[in-house]
């Protein structure tokens, strides 16, 4: 993905001040843990979009188990409305949750799973569902199920890095337009 006009997203990302960069990164990338930003703020400038990324990645693989947990605050359990999104995150959850089905029987599957997990490690599943149907959803939490937290906290990062590539890879390119604000309401 290295055009020139792909720099101009990654450039932009460059030029942000440290507190502005820290604050808009984990809305921007829906993980909210201040110190995976802190942590990619200090690996700036980025030489291309593949460094970017790198070093996203490289930061959610250094989170402690209690970030990797933080990770979950503001997630919807799987198969739950957009109600409330606007902007670039409607826009983005819309994308990452097109192959579920909204079938009541195959939602009412995922929450039963969905439940058990949240009893087990205290907190909403998170997976990487871009691409994924619900049967491909429900295999994964209930394979899920059972891991140990430690083993549970390695798969999340897995699922972290994973939408974090896309989540910046999606940023850049709305980026490269210099029309498009950093925030959106």
């Amino acid at each position: 993905m290295n055009t020139s006009v792909e720099m101009l997203g990654v450039n932009r990302l460059n030029g942000l001040p440290r507190d502005e960069f820290i604050k808009v990164m984990p809305e921007l990338c829906h993980l909210p843990v201040e110190d995976w930003a802190i942590d990619v703020d200090r690996q700036r400038p980025f030489s291309d979009f593949d460094d970017l990324i790198a070093k996203a990645r490289s930061a959610v693989t250094a989170l402690s188990d209690a970030n990797v947990v933080a990770s979950h605050v503001g997630l919807r359990r799987l198969g739950s409305t957009h109600d409330g999104f606007t902007g670039r995150r409607l826009r983005w959850a819309k994308q990452e949750s097109a192959r579920m089905d909204r079938d009541e029987e195959a939602l009412q599957a995922l929450n039963e799973a969905q439940d058990a997990y949240e009893a087990k490690f205290g907190h909403v599943f998170l997976i990487c569902a871009t691409g994924l149907t619900n049967d491909e959803m429900l295999a994964a939490l209930r394979a899920r199920l059972a891991n140990s937290p430690e083993a549970e906290c390695d798969a999340i990062r897995e699922e972290l890095r994973k939408l974090v590539a896309i989540r910046l890879t999606k940023l850049v390119a709305e980026l490269d337009d210099p029309e498009n604000a950093l925030t959106e309401a």
